[in-house]
C-alpha cells in the first residue's frame, strides 16, 4: 500500500488507508462540465444557465393556482393517510366526507349567515385543532371529526370554493 497517490488525498487511518474520493468525484464533474474548479461555493456543478432556464421552464409549465391546487390535493391524501391510523373501517372516511357541507344551511337564512357557517366549518385552523384535542385526550372520534373536516375543505380548495366574504356590499 506504499504507492498510494498523494493526489487522491490518501490519508492514514490507523493501519488502513482510507481514499477520500467525493472531492476528486466533484472535480471531475466540474471539469467535464466546463466550470471553474475552486472550493466551497466557487465549486459550480450545475451551469448557471441551464438551472435559470430549467426554472423558467417549470414557472411556465405550472402556475400558481395549479401549484395551489396540487399543494391541497396533497392534503387531502395526508388526511386520509392520518385517517388509516385510526382504528375505523376505510369506508368511514368517504361516507363522511361531504357532511361539513351541512354548513351550507346556513344560507337558507341569509348570505351573511351562510358565509359564517360555512367559514366555521371550512376554516382549516378548527379542524387541526380538534385533531390535535382528539390525539392529546385519545379521543378518535374527535380526530375523526377533525381529519374528515381537514380533508373536506382542502377538497373544496382544489374545486375553487374558499372562505366566504361575510360583510355585504353597499354598491
Amino acid at each position: 500500500m506504499g504507492g498510494a497517490r498523494r493526489d487522491l488525498a490518501a490519508r492514514s487511518a490507523g493501519d488502513c488507508r482510507a481514499v477520500d474520493l467525493g472531492n476528486q468525484l466533484a472535480v471531475v464533474a466540474a471539469t467535464r462540465a466546463r466550470h471553474r474548479i475552486g472550493l466551497g461555493n466557487a465549486l459550480y456543478i450545475f451551469p448557471t444557465q441551464s438551472v435559470s432556464r430549467l426554472s423558467t421552464r417549470l414557472t411556465e409549465a405550472i402556475d400558481m393556482k395549479t401549484l395551489i391546487k396540487l399543494e391541497e390535493v396533497g392534503l387531502v391524501l395526508l388526511s386520509f393517510y392520518l385517517f388509516l391510523a385510526l382504528d375505523y373501517a376505510w369506508w368511514w372516511f368517504p361516507l363522511l366526507f361531504f357532511l361539513p357541507d351541512i354548513s351550507l344551511i346556513g344560507f337558507l337564512f341569509n348570505k351573511k349567515a351562510g358565509a359564517i357557517t360555512y367559514n366555521f366549518i371550512h376554516h382549516k385552523a378548527l379542524s387541526v385543532a380538534l385533531y390535535l384535542l382528539g390525539s392529546l385526550t385519545q379521543i378518535p372520534a374527535l380526530q375523526l371529526v377533525g381529519l374528515v373536516m381537514f380533508g373536506h375543505s382542502s377538497f373544496d380548495r382544489v374545486l375553487g370554493f374558499e372562505l366566504q366574504r361575510t360583510e355585504t356590499s353597499t354598491t
